[in-house]
């Protein structure tokens, strides 16, 4: 089966240096959505995820280098 391109992400890093990604992936047959990842920081135990998944509506701002509303 060949490959299909869903998305794309883009490094970035909140107002203290933490870097996250931020991206939009396309959801077929639905289309794209925006999404920001995050590192986990209260990962306590193996079995709790590592990476955190969150959707920002299209057309909304999704969070830049110096933005203060990250919430981590």
């Amino acid at each position: 089966m060949k490959s299909v391109e869903m998305g794309a992400l883009w490094k970035r890093k909140d107002k203290n240096g933490k870097v996250f990604l931020t991206g939009n992936l396309n959801i077929f047959p639905h289309g794209q959505i925006n999404i920001v990842i995050f590192e986990n920081d209260y990962k306590t135990k193996d079995t709790m995820p590592d990476m955190k998944i969150y959707y920002t509506p299209v057309g909304s701002d999704m969070p830049k280098e110096d933005d203060s509303n990250i919430p981590f």
